[in-house]
């Protein structure tokens, strides 16, 4: 490896992804993305990209994720509502149960 960057590769193109502000992955190799401007944290596996959580769960411009690294956390999504630009702004921090767990940080 040289450390330097290769040529950027699109993996997902949707307007589903409109907004997208920060990702992080799981295990399986799915992306986790927050889409900042349509209150949705979604999951993008290959072709298919499918809402995990949107406005009725509490997502209110959500700007970051992580997995928990914890024992009890591993299973458990970490986001930010940032919520600034919101009529009503609710920033906070959250957690959602995803069923898989997150991979490992270098």
């Amino acid at each position: 490896m040289s450390g330097t960057a290769g040529e950027p590769e699109v993996v997902a193109e949707d307007p589903a992804l409109l907004g997208i502000d920060g990702i992080t992955l799981d295990v399986h190799r799915a992306v986790y993305a927050a889409i900042n401007a349509q209150n949705t944290i979604v999951r993008v596996d290959g072709d298919e990209i499918t809402t995990v959580a949107d406005a009725g769960d509490g997502i209110n411009g959500v700007s970051s994720l992580s997995f928990g690294t914890s024992r009890g956390d591993r299973m458990n999504l970490f986001g930010v509502n940032f919520g600034v630009f919101s009529p009503v702004p609710t920033p906070s921090l959250f957690k959602i149960a995803v069923g898989v767990p997150g991979r490992p940080m270098p």
